[in-house]
């Protein structure tokens, strides 16, 4: 019986995955979709926040020095 190193068994050289390049840059291009879609909802809800806000107050002219 032979000796046999079963990891040079494992090392051979497999099939890659042709589109895997397509495939990254489509989920790139997800996820940059879905993060500009979370940034505009913010920037949306943050104008309303910005439309109700309460004016500065102002200083009384009767304390002016």
């Amino acid at each position: 019986m032979h000796g046999v190193n079963l990891d040079l068994l494992r090392a051979t050289v497999r099939p890659t995955d042709r589109h895997a390049h397509h495939k990254s840059d489509h989920l790139a291009d997800l996820r940059e979709a879905r993060r500009q879609h979370w940034l505009d909802r913010f920037a949306r809800v943050r104008a309303l926040f910005d439309q109700h806000r309460a004016p500065a107050p102002q200083p009384c002219p009767e304390q002016a020095p």
